[in-house]
């Protein structure tokens, strides 16, 4: 017996996923250019990650976050160092040593700029959603997410 994913997979819940995704990327992309934004969407969400988690991250946690390698996340975050947005500083942690990643002030202003920014237009389409249906959506994107994630290994 064949399974639904294959009768019509593009009305399967992973095709839908990877439509979503791909407009997202889309729609990053238009705002990063529209609003002439001094970082991309994903630096933007490094910055948050780093404010996020008080100095007390590095750049293997913020790979594993965003699914990256460490290769591209490490030249992510040299680009950010270079624009003065972070710092890296030396740190022991299970016995290893280890880049622990702080904003800078001017890594805080841009968020809070960017924030300013994409508030409005974030905020416009919220409201289309209701709380309860983006609660909802959330979890269940969760939910596929911790499914996937124990059927792969991720070696990142």
């Amino acid at each position: 017996m064949e399974s639904k994913l294959m009768e019509k997979y593009t009305e399967s819940m992973y095709y839908q996923i990877k439509l979503t995704e791909k407009l997202c990327k889309i729609f990053c992309k238009q705002l990063e250019d529209t609003l002439n934004l001094p970082i991309t969407m994903d630096e933007f969400t490094m910055l948050n990650i780093i404010k996020e988690h008080n100095g007390d991250i590095h750049q293997r946690d913020i790979a594993k976050m965003l699914f990256k390698d460490r290769a591209n996340t490490g030249k992510m975050l040299n680009k950010l160092e270079e624009k003065g947005y972070i710092e890296k500083f030396e740190k022991v942690r299970n016995k290893r040593q280890v880049n622990i990643l702080t904003l800078t002030e001017e890594g805080l202003k841009t968020i809070e700029y960017m924030r300013s920014e994409l508030e409005p237009i974030f905020n416009g389409i919220e409201k289309r959603i209701s709380r309860e249906d983006e609660k909802i959506a959330k979890r269940h994107l969760q939910n596929v997410r911790d499914v996937i994630t124990e059927a792969i290994e991720l070696d990142i």
